[in-house]
């Protein structure tokens, strides 16, 4: 993407977009991730160097049955029971453990405890930002037999305590960070607009679509995505799939 813009200019960003503000990954997850948080806008500026906070959105692309991943707390806890846990290796005790199925859809906000589970795939859209805590990581070492560090101290700054709010993307979902529209093709075409205020993403989550613009067309198979340029009017879309289409 460096390239593509270093040739055709920010301006395929949208309007006052002066760097690429979203990260989609697929992460095929054969075990289950560690147990992290990110901070908010405000905590990472002052804390991390000027940069930005994290805002991530999951889709539960497959899993096998029985295939779980956690979310929030289970219940209110305190900042020291919340230490001693994690600390001690019981952390997971108190968190919300979710089973999951495809198809489902989790806002992970700044302040957010969450880790994917093992045996699924998962969409994720999120602010292009790395920092991220690490509070569990199930006991694992590198390969000198070295444990990955943990940053407790940074969680408890930026945790939210509370049961997090479940959402799903039947309408479509403003974060604030990033705006997601969950597309359902079957056997037709649709037609979509991209103004020149901001570019949108397309993530193909099932399925095949197809882009067609001008005298373009593009196949855009499951787990991969397209960057549609702000400003370039109308585009069709057809095939027999599931889409997220993100704009910022």
């Amino acid at each position: 993407m460096g390239e593509y813009f270093e040739k055709e200019g920010l301006h395929v960003l949208g309007e006052g977009i002066n760097g690429l503000p979203l990260l989609v990954k697929i992460i095929d997850a054969a075990d289950s991730l560690s147990i992290q948080v990110h901070p908010d806008e405000i905590y990472a500026a002052t804390y991390e160097n000027g940069q930005k906070g994290k805002t991530e959105l999951w889709y539960i692309m497959d899993c096998e049955p029985g295939a779980t991943l956690f979310y929030g707390f289970r219940k209110k806890i305190s900042k020291e029971e919340f230490k001693e846990r994690a600390q001690n290796g019981t952390i997971t005790e108190v968190l919300n453990k979710v089973a999951v199925k495809k198809g489902d859809t989790f806002l992970i906000k700044p302040g957010t405890v969450h880790a994917i589970g093992k045996n699924m795939t998962v969409a994720e859209i999120g602010t292009n930002s790395n920092i991220t805590y690490r509070i569990y990581d199930f006991g694992r070492t590198d390969a000198s037999g070295n444990p990955r560090p943990l940053h407790i101290q940074q969680a408890i700054d930026v945790l939210n305590f509370e049961r997090p709010i479940e959402y799903d993307l039947e309408k479509p979902l403003d974060c604030g960070a990033f705006f997601v529209e969950k597309i359902k093709l079957e056997k037709e075409a649709k037609t979509y607009m991209v103004d020149k205020t901001t570019f949108q993403n397309l993530l193909c989550v099932e399925g095949m679509a197809i882009l067609t613009y001008s005298d373009y067309v593009i196949k855009i198979p499951s787990g991969t995505d397209v960057f549609v340029p702000a400003g370039i009017g109308e585009y069709i879309l057809s095939g027999d799939a599931v889409l997220l289409k993100t704009t910022v």
